[in-house]
């Protein structure tokens, strides 16, 4: 199989999965831990991750390294491999945790059956079965099923029980997710995702509402386009930002993606919605979103550290691809160059941004009124739309207490905290 090589985007969207999804189960294991439920006689905890659009599981090497052909494997892997080695972490003295794999792709390509065979060869420990149909969905296995993810989302859902874990991935690659088939996936209490949203092709496909005519008529191809992206975001509010001529390309694809994160937020009230631009060096513009949910306030802080990361990392990885290209092309046409370990373009100068004190101490006096008691962690959670981690948090939190601002004895999800002035 000629397996694609890994662009920059999709390393960006690698690194973030692997670390979130490690983070996301050793966050649900510890605080399991500290529940009644976990010392009950024969508990297992379920953690299920679920992949609307899974590939092939591997990749021909990177972008940025085109003579090295070893392989890298896809997001099915890295993500149960992460999940797989916290349930080995817990063996012989913690909780048992059963770890539960759902991949979904079309295998028009032979996806399904390449994708096993990657799983395998990946040394993924769960037991495999391949699927027709979700209704066949079992725990304790990687369940591999052909067809569109869209077409399977009931079953999925209702394979579920409610103390289930669930991390869903869905990556569409150009097919958008109708909102009400992401409604009944996000809608689950006990649900956290990476969702992309195509950018770009929004802005493309959703120039068809500018070609309505006084008549209203309009060729078969501008309807598909206005009712995907109506399916998209779940009505036609989108279509204000399309027809709005004052905006350039960068301001209309901005309100899409700021139109499309509201959109999921209204799933609950409980969602805190965080989001990264990916950036595509061979066209040069942010072309997809990625949108990572949660309603536990230690995995929105943890998807702040993520992302941050993550933000300055995007740019390197782009830059990396584009002088990979650029070497390419110079040895194509058979140009020689006297300093060939020179960069061909300005490497980035992007770096993962800290706050101070003073940055953070207005969110805090925001969010916490005079004489109010609360928790540390719901602190953290009344913070989680801010881009603070709960490193800058606590330093910022024992500089209101020595202002006489702040009482706490200490800084851990069950302490108490007041604000004294």
């Amino acid at each position: 199989m000629p397996f694609p090589t890994r662009p920059a985007q999709t390393r960006v969207k690698h690194e973030i999965l692997d670390q979130y999804s490690g983070a996301w189960a050793g966050i649900i294991i510890n605080g399991i831990k500290k529940q009644r439920v976990a010392k009950r006689l024969g508990f297992t905890l379920e953690l299920i991750y679920v992949e609307g659009f899974a590939g092939f599981g591997r990749y021909r090497g990177d972008n940025d390294q085109p003579g090295d052909l070893t392989p890298i494997w896809g997001s099915p892997v890295i993500a149960l491999q992460r999940l797989e080695s916290a349930s080995i972490s817990e063996r012989g003295g913690g909780i048992n945790v059963r770890v539960t794999g759902i991949l979904v792709d079309q295998n028009d390509q032979g996806q399904i059956e390449e994708l096993e065979m990657n799983l395998r060869a990946a040394g993924i420990e769960t037991p495999i079965a391949r699927l027709t149909n979700a209704s066949d969905i079992r725990k304790g296995r990687v369940n591999l099923i052909s067809g569109d993810f869209r077409d399977h989302v009931n079953g999925i859902v209702n394979s579920l029980q409610p103390k289930d874990f669930l991390l869903a991935f869905l990556d569409p690659y150009g097919e958008s997710m109708r909102m009400d088939s992401l409604t009944k996936i996000l809608g689950r209490e006990k649900t956290d995702s990476i969702v992309l949203f195509p950018t770009a092709r929004v802005d493309r496909l959703g120039g068809s509402v500018t070609k309505i005519k006084p008549s209203g008529q309009l060729d078969t191809r501008d309807v598909s386009n206005i009712r995907r992206i109506d399916n998209l975001y779940g009505n036609n509010q989108w279509q204000q930002i399309a027809n709005d001529h004052e905006k350039q390309r960068e301001e209309r694809e901005a309100a899409y993606v700021d139109l499309y994160r509201n959109r999921v937020k209204a799933i609950d009230e409980g969602l805190w919605v965080k989001n990264i631009a990916l950036r595509f060096p061979e066209i040069d513009r942010e072309a997809y979103s990625l949108l990572l949910t949660t309603r536990d306030a230690d995995g929105g802080m943890r998807m702040n550290d993520v992302l941050r990361r993550a933000e300055a990392r995007k740019h390197w990885s782009a830059w990396e691809d584009r002088e990979a290209r650029l070497r390419s092309e110079e040895k194509e046409m058979g140009l020689g160059n006297l300093f060939p370990d020179l960069p061909r373009t300005a490497p980035p100068t992007a770096e993962s941004r800290g706050f101070a004190d003073k940055d953070v101490i207005p969110s805090i006096l925001e969010v916490v009124s005079p004489g109010d008691n609360l928790m540390y962690k719901t602190l953290l959670g009344r913070l989680c739309d801010t881009a603070y981690i709960p490193k800058e948090i606590n330093s910022a939190l024992r500089s209101l207490k020595r202002e006489q601002q702040f009482a706490f004895d200490h800084l851990r999800n069950s302490s108490t905290i007041r604000r004294l002035r």
